[in-house]
């Protein structure tokens, strides 16, 4: 039965015989990461921890209107 050790060596043998395959297993594997570590972050920051506040409901967003100057 073939060891934990032998299969990383045997893994890094093929990985070194293909590195165009590497590099994209690697960078496939980054954005997905990438890409889950976005999504909880938004879902935990939107729905999971919402506001700390009395009334969230009674939240509005004020804007500052540009006025332009005609001359």
């Amino acid at each position: 039965m073939p060891s934990l050790l032998q299969d990383l060596r045997y893994a890094v043998r093929q990985l070194r015989n293909s590195p165009d395959f590497a590099i994209t297993a690697i960078l496939t594997l980054a954005l997905g990461v990438g890409a889950n570590v976005v999504a909880f972050s938004v879902l935990n920051a939107l729905i999971l921890k919402p506001l700390n506040v009395p009334q969230p409901g009674n939240l509005y967003n004020v804007a500052r209107k540009q006025v332009g100057l005609d001359t």
